[in-house]
């Protein structure tokens, strides 16, 4: 993966079973976020091939990756809807679509007063610490 004149990652490979839970580490500037924005399609990869199931794959091939980020990563300006409403838009939803599943969604898991919810948790919002004993 370039970005101008430099070369970002190379030479990455690795397996993930079907099923399996794929923990991705590595310390802080070693490509981790880069690679997978790559296999999401946020970024076009300038080299490389990712195989799914022994398919070549792309992400316009649909929901077959999942992208849990670190909390920094959310847009913290955005209440929930519009949070989830990007990531399905990402997906390839179109915006309508992308709101109205997020939305019978948070109605499955009975979180639909929280949809209007900012993203951000204050300190206000948090629980105060106690010490325990």
């Amino acid at each position: 993966m370039d970005f101008g004149g430099s070369t970002v990652i190379r030479n990455l490979s690795f397996d993930v079973q079907a099923g399996e839970t794929f923990g991705f580490l590595g310390s802080n500037g070693s490509g981790k976020t880069t690679t997978i924005r790559a296999l999401l399609g946020i970024y076009k990869p300038t080299a490389g091939v990712l195989h799914i199931n022994g398919k070549s794959f792309s992400p316009e091939d649909g929901g077959r990756l999942g992208y849990l980020p670190e909390e920094r990563g959310l847009y913290k300006k955005e209440n929930v809807i519009e949070l989830m409403t990007h990531f399905g838009r990402l997906k390839g939803f179109d915006r309508n679509a992308a709101k109205s599943w997020s939305l019978q969604y948070l109605e499955r898991v009975a979180l639909a007063d929280k949809a209007k919810k900012s993203t951000l948790k204050t300190r206000a919002d948090a629980a105060p610490y106690t010490k325990k004993s």
